[in-house]
């Protein structure tokens, strides 16, 4: 721009008038590539948004698994201790009732999740 605009001897009239048809051609492209700088920066942040999204979704799945299983993983831990005197031990239906009471506690928890709308 200083060179076009800068009266000197060295440059003439036909150069300068090329200087400064090179100098708004350079700022038109300048103009250009901020536009598509920004339309790649946007692209950029909406792809990342999505799988931001998508792993959210995975997230809360997995979160709501852990959560079912934890009060199972406890029943079958309490009932997998080697106690002497457990009084469900010598009951028949003791092993019925233990699955059927972790069935319950999952079915419970997942109506929970269904009612709230996260799963």
């Amino acid at each position: 721009m200083r060179i076009s605009s800068r009266k000197t001897p060295f440059i003439s009239d036909e150069c300068r008038s090329f200087m400064k048809n090179l100098d708004s051609n350079m700022n038109r492209l300048r103009i250009d590539l901020d536009s598509f700088r920004e339309l790649i920066i946007g692209t950029l942040e909406f792809h990342m948004s999505i799988a931001s999204k998508r792993m959210n979704e995975v997230m809360k799945l997995l979160a709501i698994i852990a959560t079912v299983m934890m009060p199972m993983t406890f029943v079958a831990g309490v009932y997998g201790m080697n106690f002497k005197f457990m009084p469900e031990l010598s009951w028949p239906y003791a092993y019925y009732a233990v699955l059927g009471t972790m069935g319950i506690i999952a079915s419970t928890l997942f109506c929970i999740f269904k009612v709230k709308k996260w799963f």
